[in-house]
């Protein structure tokens, strides 16, 4: 409904004209499954597995062209938190697999208990990305699409909005879409003092309530959460090339 409404005002198209499907891309990630343990899965990261860990989701260029420092400096605010379950809490990074190259010769070794991910990744049913989500405890990130899959998998999604990458946040209308003011899933903040507080209770939880699921099912499959997306999708072509 929240894109109809912008198919209506934004593009000028009748509402009787504007039929609300879901988001096809998103069918094969509901169907995946994890391929390893959550300690397996630890050991080969490089992260110590008796510790939960948050995963920071990387954005494209266009949203975050330099995304390293900000990271570190985040990871630096975590490791000086007064919580000590957020202190030593693991901390995965994996880049963009549009915008990996800036991460290929940064280092994490300064950084206890925190590792980048260097496999392989696909834009979209990633098999990596969805076992870092899976066996997180909750996903970190400025603006991506990879923030809905976690949602999908029913886990905390944080933010810190900030002036350095308000191009690619609030001036972008997607990022509304996800904005816990809006209907979406984003725990946000406006420091970074601020977002490690509201890190603080999510290791222990790791479980993002229902206005995530909801957010899940009204933007992502508006006909049921188990309903996949792509029949329907299909169909509705079909019915409207009848129409021509």
């Amino acid at each position: 409904d929240i894109q109809k409404r912008d198919a209506i005002e934004l593009h000028d198209v009748r509402s009787d004209r504007v039929i609300v499907t879901g988001a096809p891309r998103f069918d094969a990630f509901f169907a995946m499954k994890p391929s390893t343990s959550r300690e397996a899965f630890c050991a080969g990261v490089g992260l110590d597995p008796a510790m939960p860990f948050i995963l920071y989701v990387c954005s494209s260029e266009f949203v975050a062209p330099r995304e390293v420092g900000f990271v570190k400096r985040w990871i630096e605010h975590l490791r000086a938190s007064d919580d000590p379950i957020v202190r030593t809490c693991g901390v995965l990074v994996r880049p963009h697999p549009a915008h990996a190259k800036q991460w290929r010769k940064v280092a994490m070794s300064e950084l206890p208990n925190s590792a980048i991910w260097t496999d392989k990744e696909t834009m979209n049913a990633d098999q990596g990305l969805y076992d870092s989500l899976y066996h997180a405890a909750a996903c970190v990130g400025l603006n991506t699409s990879a923030m809905i899959e976690a949602g999908i998998l029913g886990k905390p999604v944080l933010t810190l909005v900030t002036e350095e990458f308000a191009g690619g946040q609030e001036e972008t209308f997607h990022f509304h879409y996800l904005r816990a003011s809006n209907g979406g899933l984003l725990i946000e903040a406006r420091s970074l003092a601020e977002h490690v507080q509201e890190v603080g209770p999510v290791p222990r939880t790791g479980d993002a309530g229902t206005e995530t699921r909801r957010f899940v099912e009204r933007f992502v499959r508006p006909r049921g959460l188990q309903t996949r997306v792509t029949p329907i999708m299909v169909e509705e072509i079909a019915l409207a090339a009848g129409l021509a």
